[in-house]
């Protein structure tokens, strides 16, 4: 099995970044109805107990119930995209990424995590550019800075 440098990146930097929603991520939506929010959560917490028990199939699932109820709910979505890279599924965190960036516009960390996706999907200039997105939003992440490095080193020894 090839793993690619992309790869390589998503697990290292999952450990950088936690795997677990920020709290700047931690807004909600006040017009759901309450027996909505209520499936919602208890959709994403079952998720969460799946994630950390490392059954990640069943973490996509009700991830995906939840936001059945919550199409945009940040949390829910902040962990279904760490669980797809978890999972070696960076096309699809891509997606959620670009999503919740959306969502959160000014969250270094949908940026840094939109970047990893991006790398781990073969598109590594647009990987270059979330992460400027994110050192844009916070300037003093020495480990993003790194990231940019080493991904156009590897491209500039690529094409030697």
């Amino acid at each position: 099995m090839k793993v690619s440098v992309g790869v390589v990146v998503s697990l290292s930097s999952l450990l950088l970044f936690g795997g677990v929603a920020s709290s700047s991520i931690a807004e909600g939506k006040t017009s759901l109805s309450m027996q909505a929010k209520e499936k919602a959560i208890a959709h994403q917490e079952k998720g969460s107990t799946f994630d950390d028990e490392g059954n990640f199939a069943a973490a996509i699932e009700e991830f995906k119930k939840s936001l059945e109820y919550d199409s945009e709910e940040p949390n829910t979505l902040f962990n279904l995209g760490v669980v797809y890279l978890k999972t070696n599924k960076p096309s699809e965190a891509e997606k959620i990424f670009e999503k919740l960036s959306k969502i959160l516009p000014n969250d270094s960390e949908v940026f840094n995590l939109l970047g990893i996706a991006r790398s781990g999907a073969e598109k590594k200039q647009e990987a270059i550019e979330a992460w400027e997105r994110s050192l844009a939003l916070q300037p003093d992440q020495q480990k993003v800075k790194d990231m940019i490095t080493e991904i156009k080193t590897v491209a500039s020894n690529s094409a030697k």
